[in-house]
């Protein structure tokens, strides 16, 4: 088992970052290189670098949200503490056929959450199914509370899904359910061990299991009790995630930090379950379009990404506002502290970050 501890600045444009990202996901890149996506991926870097506002590649990663819905009510998640308004829903059959069959030949993965838990969607596994007959390296993320062990864990098992990722911020009832509003520790670990066992008896590499301890003041006294367990269990890895205040992390070794460019307007495209299109997870309510009923290749370069591509650069151009001009990230921090994602955190101005890093 690998332990890897992780900032939480998500689309930050930093070498840390690379690092990080490329510690994460690096190995399923790798499985799943074919030439057009290696060409695509040496062209992506070209116009990332250069901080073209109009590409001509397409981004390394498609996300899609199964569901909006969640079983939750995490205090620091756009779904669970209501913050989000968005109508809730699940993506169609053939909705998500559709995306896929756009987005294949030039991702190198497909992420299959966004603010919802997956496994509520009923056609979850048919999804990875699909995905993965396309050559994708197919990842959820899970609380594992609508998971039914004796069931789910042959399908996840036979499925083809390359990477799961299992939220567990602390292994008793008490301190787990602080975050974890609404959901229960045992049936995390027990889902756990069922996939595992399972894996082992089909003789099987996959699915990579990772547990995911967010830290907080409250869980910090678990971190050797959750090795232990992640030991005793078997998983694959084990990720720490530091939350950490915005004023605390915009500071290191007494000296500012400055602000991360981001490189999801590039990299990634995220379709909520309706086929409305966003550069990343934090933007779905701010729709840059829909795939359903527009060319993808269009989307790619609208005005409005276009403008919100300039913002990483030292000219930021006049288009079409988005989110993107009050992102959390692209002001330095994003967090799951609950007292600091309210709307007004992320209402400050452009000006004091345009210059490129």
């Amino acid at each position: 088992m690998r332990t890897i501890w992780l900032k939480e600045n998500s689309w930050g444009f930093s070498l840390q970052r690379m690092r990080e990202l490329w510690q994460r996901h690096g190995p399923s890149v790798r499985r799943h290189i074919t030439l057009p996506r290696l060409g695509n991926a040496a062209l992506l870097a070209v116009e990332m670098g250069l901080r073209r506002t109009r590409t001509h590649s397409r981004p390394l990663v498609t996300k899609i949200e199964p569901t909006n819905l969640c079983n939750f009510q995490c205090p620091g998640c756009r779904t669970g503490s209501g913050e989000d308004k968005s109508p809730r829903g699940q993506i169609a059959w053939d909705d998500f056929q559709k995306i896929v069959d756009r987005t294949y030949k030039h991702s190198f993965k497909l992420i299959l959450y966004m603010w919802g838990e997956p496994f509520i969607n009923k056609n979850i596994y048919r999804m990875i199914e699909y995905a993965a007959a396309k050559n994708l390296g197919v990842q959820i993320s899970t609380n594992l509370n609508v998971f039914r062990p004796e069931v789910d864990a042959p399908k996840v098992v036979a499925s083809g899904l390359e990477h799961m990722i299992v939220a567990l911020d602390g292994i008793t009832q008490d301190v787990y359910e602080k975050y974890r509003v609404g959901g229960k520790v045992d049936k995390v670990i027990n889902g756990v061990a069922a996939i595992l066992g399972e894996r082992a008896r089909a003789g099987k590499r996959f699915p990579f299991v990772e547990l995911q301890f967010i830290v907080f003041p409250h869980n910090r006294h678990q971190i050797e009790e959750v090795e232990a367990l992640a030991h005793r269990l078997g998983v694959d890895r084990l990720t720490f995630i530091e939350s950490k205040s915005r004023e605390e992390a915009m500071v290191e070794n007494g000296k500012p930090v400055l602000p991360e460019k981001c490189h999801a307007l590039w990299t990634m495209a995220c379709f909520n379950w309706d086929g409305s299109f966003s550069p990343c997870c934090d933007s779905v309510d701010d729709s840059f379009g829909n795939v359903l009923t527009e060319d993808f290749g269009s989307l790619l370069n609208s005005p409005k990404i276009q403008a919100a591509r300039s913002l990483m650069s030292s000219q930021p151009q006049a288009g079409p506002p988005s989110k993107c001009q009050r992102c959390r990230i692209y002001h330095g921090y994003v967090t799951f502290l609950p007292e600091e994602r309210s709307p007004a955190a992320d209402l400050v101005t452009i000006a004091s970050s345009a210059a490129p890093i």
